[in-house]
């Protein structure tokens, strides 16, 4: 046969010559796509025997609609390439037909590290711009709410004024009231400075830097500077009787 190829094809595949149409083209279409670069994989199709029914109106229920026979061209079936592709919080990796290719989210929590460094983000997996790498929190990852959890230092009983945050805590500044040594003055001291302080620095802390007014046993007053323990100046009275 040595009719003209009715596709885009530039030749008919060799049969012999015969009595009416043409077979069909069994070449594949390998058309490029428009939509994606790849070639069609199927069976030609830019001439395709279809049955067409006539539309109009029909003069009753007992007429029939004249059906004929057209070669029409069909459009390429969606390219069905296996395309690698990560959700939007880069989870999972999927391979989808490359029609279908777009942004999609895997359905997990994001699970990414929060600033606070405590807890990690609840949302569902979502786009991640702004992050370091796959563990930090991106800008719409969402913002901790929740309160300080880190754990007080030994001493202080005053909760931290901050929202959750990365440890350590800043410096409590709240104020300890407690009696002064000789117990005659009430005296306000920094939560950490007192908790940070040695043995030492407590005693100074705590003196209200007046004389002590303890009786000692001669009957005069210690009158050293209000300290801790028991007066220094027992058996040293220097008063006159």
């Amino acid at each position: 046969c040595e009719a003209t190829s009715e596709c885009h094809h530039p030749s008919r595949q060799k049969h012999r010559c015969h009595f009416g149409d043409c077979p069909s083209c069994s070449f594949v279409c390998g058309a490029t796509l428009s939509s994606c670069g790849h070639t069609c994989p199927v069976v030609c199709h830019d001439s395709v025997r279809t049955k067409i029914q006539d539309e109009g109106v029909k003069a009753g229920p007992w007429e029939e609609r004249p059906v004929r026979i057209e070669k029409r061209s069909k459009p390429c079936p969606p390219c069905q390439v296996p395309i690698t592709v990560q959700c939007l919080g880069k989870h999972e990796t999927s391979e989808i037909p490359c029609f279908r290719v777009k942004p999609y989210s895997c359905g997990r929590q994001c699970g990414r590290r929060l600033p606070c460094e405590n807890h990690t983000c609840q949302l569902q997996c979502h786009t991640v711009t702004g992050a370091t790498d796959r563990h930090t929190a991106g800008t719409e990852c969402q913002n901790c709410e929740l309160g300080c959890e880190v754990a007080r230092p030994n001493g202080c009983s005053h909760p931290c004024v901050k929202p959750c945050h990365p440890h350590p805590c800043p410096p409590c500044h709240m104020m300890i009231r407690m009696r002064c040594h000789c117990q005659t003055l009430l005296k306000h001291i920094e939560c950490h400075k007192w908790n940070t302080a040695s043995q030492k620095l407590r005693d100074v802390l705590k003196s209200c830097e007046q004389p002590c007014p303890k009786e000692m046993p001669c009957g005069h007053p210690c009158g050293a500077v209000c300290h801790s323990g028991p007066c220094p100046n027992v058996n040293r009275c220097q008063k006159k009787v």
